[in-house]
């Protein structure tokens, strides 16, 4: 009897141990249903999302702000060789910036003494300068007496390439200049000489580097072949006086 008893206690004891580690079991179960899974990867922080990048030194946005130009790019001038000299009655086209503002854009035709009027400057000297050179120019005046660091861009607008004949011919005026033009070439197309017309004292006045040549040419020994006759220039200007009887 004693044996029995003691049989059964252990098999209830043993009972017990079982019916715990179940309980324990399905408590891990429940517990690991609910708690959340986490994973590896890493949320960005709202701060972290909303932070534009930023360069290190200057502390300014590394990304380009693509609606605010570097230069006034927005405006583009007609593409102009550097090495064009600019020449009487071309008309050229002029922008001014400052302060990230466009201050003036205008037309101006180059008069036959080389010369245009610009706002604020007033009569600049152009003949013989490039596109390039005479924009350093105005750069230079507004930057002395009006603006802070200005930006000037200067084209060609129209090449005006003429020529002028004045005097002792029968259509004097102005004539467009074709490649190789000659002065007596330019006589003739101006209906050749007048009746009073002195040839042989005739001279061309020619404007280049912000001076005045004159340069004189025996048109009747060129006419009969004794003399080489001279290539017109943009803006030259022939006179044929009158003879002095």
């Amino acid at each position: 009897m004693r044996s029995s008893s003691r049989s059964a206690k252990i098999l209830g004891l043993f009972l017990l141990l079982l019916g715990g580690i179940a309980a324990i079991l399905m408590l891990g179960g429940c517990g690991a249903a609910l708690m959340p899974q986490i994973t590896s990867e890493k949320e960005p922080l709202v701060g972290d999302a909303a932070r534009p990048n930023l360069d290190r030194k200057s502390g300014k946005s590394a990304s380009p702000d693509k609606g605010t130009p570097a230069h006034p790019a927005s405006d583009p001038l007609v593409s102009e060789p550097q090495s064009y000299p600019i020449g009487p009655t071309d008309i050229l086209q002029i922008q001014i910036y400052a302060g990230g503002e466009k201050h003036e854009d205008f037309s101006a035709e180059v008069s036959p003494t080389g010369m245009i009027t610009s706002p604020l400057i007033g009569d600049i000297q152009v003949t013989g300068s490039t596109s390039f050179e005479l924009a350093a120019r105005m750069t230079k005046l507004l930057g002395r007496d009006f603006f802070i660091n200005p930006q000037v861009l200067v084209a060609v607008k129209e090449h005006g390439r003429k020529v002028f004949v004045m005097g002792e011919v029968k259509k004097p005026g102005a004539y467009s200049l074709d490649p190789g033009l000659t002065a007596l070439n330019l006589c003739i197309l101006a209906g050749g000489f007048g009746e009073y017309a002195a040839p042989a004292r005739a001279h061309v006045t020619r404007f280049e580097n912000g001076a005045t040549r004159t340069i004189a040419i025996n048109l009747l020994r060129i006419q009969q072949g004794k003399d080489q006759d001279l290539v017109l220039q943009s803006g030259d200007r022939i006179d044929i006086p009158q003879r002095l009887f």
